[in-house]
């Protein structure tokens, strides 16, 4: 089914490659999904989310995005030149991270409330260094179109991360079952990468230069003057939203939002990550190359991506209600309502991924810094009015969330295809009208 989806040629057998590794790493992260909710507290993964929040927002910056303009210029040289940039920028930041949590020691007891979090913020460097080095390699790899090494890399990371944590979680040891394998996960496919790029790339590697470095660090200025500026904002509208429950709800209810994003993401990410990878290589490749196609390949990626998700998503959703106890525990009996509440916002993210890395490739990064600022402050004002001003529960909080969150994404879409000058899809305005009644059906049934 999936070949007939997918454009035919290099790009099919690029996206089947990766889906291949992801549908295998997804299949062992589902896997172990009860066998985790049944070793794990809600608490526990509401810890975790919170310091997988602070690591995400720090490492997805911390080589001044530099790593994603590695897919773009035309020359191997100037590529090089960015990959070294950003393993020197990545050490730096993470050295940096470790002081400032050194000198910081005192100032973070005293204001961090959450006690339980404070004794695991000191392994966030080490975090932010093996996500970044794994961003970068994985991105290096993705220009040399080694999908196959792609895939060794993310089940490896994968089967790494579920063995650390049910062995951890086994001996009853809580967070750090989840942190350490988390860490050594990343440890892992970033030692696949590295050594493999190191010992193809050896005669390009050595191309570089300091000249070439600054460079490069010129011409793509924007990644760090926007780009860097826009994931900050992103991040917070997104994993600092985490950050904020946490405060005002507690861990446990932290614990269900990270549950139910794994509940919703994972069955899907098989295919949407590895689509997404492969495309991003595509559509650079489009612009630099074959500019007529660019709008109607994006079109035609979103389209793809619906028609294979559409139906297994809404079964998901409606018949959580009933699988959840079962294949979690009775522990974990009230998640369906945070699958219900979320999912139109999800899956408008599942299916308007092609969008992701369009304003970067037309060098629009300023457009999206606006964006997320806007969508940042939208977003933490729904979480903020409603709890700190009216006082409402955790669910009234999250509903309004969940329709912000949605509306915001629908407005972004609107204004990227401004920019494109590309017409808004039908399918959009579908989808919105799904989000309407999915959101009634939950007033009238809950």
């Amino acid at each position: 089914m999936f070949r007939k989806l997918i454009p035919k040629g290099e790009f099919t057998k690029s996206v089947l490659t990766l889906m291949t590794g992801n549908s295998i790493a997804q299949v062992i992260q589902l896997a172990v999904i009860p066998i985790l909710a049944r070793l794990y507290t809600p608490a526990d993964f509401g810890i975790f989310a919170v310091y997988l929040s602070i690591s995400t927002i720090i490492s997805t910056v911390a080589a001044f995005r530099y790593d994603l303009a590695i897919m773009l210029p035309k020359s191997e040289k100037e590529a090089v030149d960015l990959l070294v940039l950003t393993v020197f920028l990545t050490f730096v930041v993470s050295a940096l991270s470790f002081i400032a949590l050194l000198v910081l020691q005192p100032l973070i007891n005293h204001f961090v409330q959450n006690k339980s979090i404070v004794k695991w913020l000191y392994y966030i460097p080490i975090t932010i260094f093996f996500a970044t080095m794994y961003q970068i390699f994985n991105v290096w790899a993705n220009r040399k179109t080694r999908y196959k090494l792609m895939t060794a890399s993310i089940i490896s990371q994968r089967g790494s991360i579920s063995a650390t944590n049910i062995l951890m979680g086994l001996a009853r040891l809580g967070q750090a079952g989840l942190i350490f394998g988390n860490i050594i996960g990343q440890f892992v496919s970033v030692v696949i990468l590295f050594v493999k790029s190191i010992g193809k790339d050896r005669k390009e590697l050595s191309m570089t230069s300091l000249a070439g470095i600054r460079k490069v660090v010129s011409r793509y200025r924007k990644f760090p003057l926007f780009d860097s500026v826009n994931t900050i904002f992103f991040n917070f509208s997104t994993k600092g939203i985490i950050i904020l429950l946490s405060k005002s709800f507690g861990d446990i209810v932290v614990g269900y939002y990270s549950m139910a994003e794994r509940v919703m993401l994972t069955p899907f990410n098989f295919f949407t990550a590895a689509f997404s990878q492969a495309f991003y290589q595509k559509l650079s490749h489009t612009y630099n190359f074959n500019r007529d196609n660019f709008n109607q390949l994006i079109l035609q990626a979103i389209h793809k991506i619906a028609q294979i998700i559409t139906i297994p998503y809404i079964v998901l959703v409606i018949t959580s209600k009933w699988y959840i106890p079962v294949i979690l525990g009775h522990e974990w009996d009230i998640l369906f309502k945070y699958i219900f509440i979320f999912a139109p916002f999800v899956y408008i993210s599942l299916t308007s991924s092609p969008y992701t890395h369009a304003l970067k490739i037309i060098n629009k990064q300023n457009i999206a810094l606006y964006m997320n600022l806007v969508t940042f402050i939208i977003k933490f004002l729904s979480i903020i009015i409603p709890v700190w001003v009216f006082h409402m529960d955790i669910l009234t909080t999250i509903i309004i969330f969940s329709i912000v969150s949605f509306l915001s994404s629908l407005l972004a879409i609107i204004i990227i295809n401004y920019y494109l000058k590309m017409a808004f899809s039908k399918f959009f305005a579908l989808v919105s009208l799904i989000a309407v009644l999915t959101y009634a059906g939950f007033f009238l049934i809950y």
